[in-house]
């Protein structure tokens, strides 16, 4: 399917990473399955995700993103202490 391609981007968006109340541990699995074996046929792959602002969320039972900078400086501090 990929013959010729040696770079894989796959851009991974907080819908995807999300389950029930937290990460989706059964889609990282199969996502970690099919970029090994990606990587086992010589490909070099990338993975771009917005998951990190999702986990950040989670982490903080935060019910959404902050959005203003009074929010993020409010939260902030905390961020280190999770």
């Amino acid at each position: 399917m990929f013959k010729g391609i040696k770079r894989i981007v796959i851009k991974v968006g907080s819908q995807l990473l999300s389950g029930n109340g937290g990460i989706n541990s059964e889609f990282l699995s199969k996502l970690a399955f099919q970029v090994s074996q990606l990587v086992k046929e010589g490909r070099e792959v990338i993975i771009v995700s917005s998951g990190a602002v999702l986990s950040g969320i989670k982490a903080l039972n935060l019910s959404r993103k902050p959005f203003s900078l009074q929010e993020k400086q409010h939260f902030l501090p905390s961020v280190n202490h999770t």
